[in-house]
Order: C-alpha cells, then sequence, then structure tokens
C-alpha cells in the first residue's frame, strides 16, 4: 500500500470539525470532488458498518462506495473503499480531528492506496501521489470553508 496524507487548520471548534464528518451522507455538501453523496439502502446514518456512495460524476458513473472502518467519536473517522471506478485495487482513509485551541482545530486526512495494474501501477505513483495529495488537500479546504462559515 501507498500512503499519502495532507493536513489542513481549520479555524472553529474540533466538535464543529468533528459534526461535519459525521454527517457521514452528506460529504458532498462540502467536499468539492464530488457531485453527490448518499447513505446506502440499509444502512445506518454513521457509526461503525455505515455506509455511503460518494458520486463523482453527477450521473453516478463515476463512484466510491465506502464502509466505515474506525470510527472514535471526536477524534477518527477510518473509511475503507470497498467499490470504486478509481484506477486503485483497494484503499483505506482516516480523518483525524487534532484540537489545537477552543477555535482552531487540525484535520488531517490520509489514504493508504494500491495501484492498479501490478508492476506498470506502481510506475504510475510518482503521478498518481500528487494527484491524489490535491484532490484530498481541495477535500479539507472545502471542510474549513463549510465549518468556518457555520461556526462564524
Amino acid at each position: 500500500m501507498t500512503k499519502v496524507s495532507t493536513t489542513r487548520t481549520i479555524n472553529a471548534p474540533a466538535d464543529a470539525v468533528w459534526a461535519s464528518l459525521d454527517d457521514y451522507g452528506d460529504i458532498a455538501d462540502w467536499n468539492d470532488n464530488l457531485a453527490a453523496s448518499r447513505i446506502m439502502p440499509g444502512s445506518a446514518p454513521t457509526g461503525l458498518g455505515a455506509k455511503r456512495q460518494c458520486d463523482l460524476k453527477a450521473d453516478g458513473s463515476q463512484y466510491l462506495r465506502e464502509t466505515i472502518t474506525e470510527y472514535v467519536p471526536g477524534r477518527r473517522l477510518g473509511l475503507k473503499i470497498d467499490d470504486t471506478t478509481m484506477p486503485m485495487k483497494g484503499a483505506t482513509c482516516l480523518f483525524e480531528v487534532r484540537p489545537k485551541g477552543p477555535h482552531k482545530t487540525e484535520l488531517v486526512f490520509t489514504m493508504d492506496f494500491k495501484p492498479p495494474m501490478g508492476p506498470i501501477g506502481v510506475l504510475m505513483l510518482p503521478m498518481m501521489k500528487p494527484m491524489l495529495r490535491g484532490k484530498m488537500a481541495k477535500a479539507l479546504e472545502g471542510n474549513a470553508r463549510h465549518v468556518e462559515r457555520a461556526a462564524a
């Protein structure tokens, strides 16, 4: 697996940042990489085992289907990508909420993924890692905007 991580400081309390993550089905409200998101039929809205689909395109032709695999309220939200149209053979994600003061929070987003196509995929890592890091940073930027606007 290959690890990519990015961090963003958000000018809002940690509980507000956590609330945005815990609103699991509505990640598309703040993640500008997504066209839509929703809880999967039969799933709980959040917590261990909760499942969602994130559409990368409005028609749903490109997507991620994820399950919460780690759930520490207020601190950590771990996900496994169960199915995706993205070029990867498997991935896990972790969001970590780190309070840095009463109105300042650090949000860390880490992804571990396995590239597709065996050795050819490994050769693509120098291109894939910066692209993924950029998408992850864009997601955290959207989260900061969303949470800071609500906290103002």
